[in-house]
C-alpha cells in the first residue's frame, strides 16, 4: 500500500535545516518540499520507492542527497533550483530519472550512480 508525503508540513516545520522522513512513507509526492530555502539536510529511508515530480524544487539550500536503493523512479524537475546542492548519490537500481532532474542546480560538481548507497546522516 501506497502511502505518500504530500507536504513536509506532515513531518516537521518548513524552516527546518534538517529533516528526516519517517519509515513508512513509500512516496516523497509531487511538490512536497518545494520552496523550502531552508532546508540543507534531507535523510530518506529505504522504505521510499519513488520522488514525484518537482518533490525538492527550490530546496536552494540543500547541500546533498543520498537516494536509497529502494528509490526506483525520480520525476521531472525533483531538485530543479536547488542551487547550493553539490553532491548526489543514487542508486544504479533506478529504473526512470525525469526531465530537468538537476535543472538550475548550479553548484551541482557530481552525480555518483553507485550499486549500494550509503544512507546520509
Amino acid at each position: 500500500m501506497e502511502k505518500v508525503l504530500t507536504s513536509i508540513d506532515q513531518i516537521a516545520d518548513r524552516h527546518q535545516r534538517e529533516v528526516v522522513i519517517p519509515d513508512g512513507y513509500t512516496v516523497i509526492g509531487a511538490g512536497a518540499f518545494a520552496g523550502c530555502d531552508r532546508l540543507e539536510i534531507v535523510v530518506i529511508p529505504h522504505t521510499i520507492t519513488k520522488i514525484e515530480p518537482w518533490a525538492f524544487s527550490g530546496c536552494s539550500s540543500l547541500l546533498y542527497i543520498v537516494i536509497p536503493e529502494s528509490v526506483t523512479e525520480i520525476g521531472e524537475g525533483a531538485f530543479h533550483g536547488c542551487k547550493a546542492l553539490v553532491d548526489v548519490v543514487i542508486s544504479s537500481s533506478i529504473d526512470k530519472i525525469g526531465r530537468a532532474v538537476f535543472r538550475e542546480c548550479t553548484s551541482l560538481e557530481m552525480v555518483n550512480i553507485t550499486d549500494s548507497p550509503q544512507q546520509a546522516g
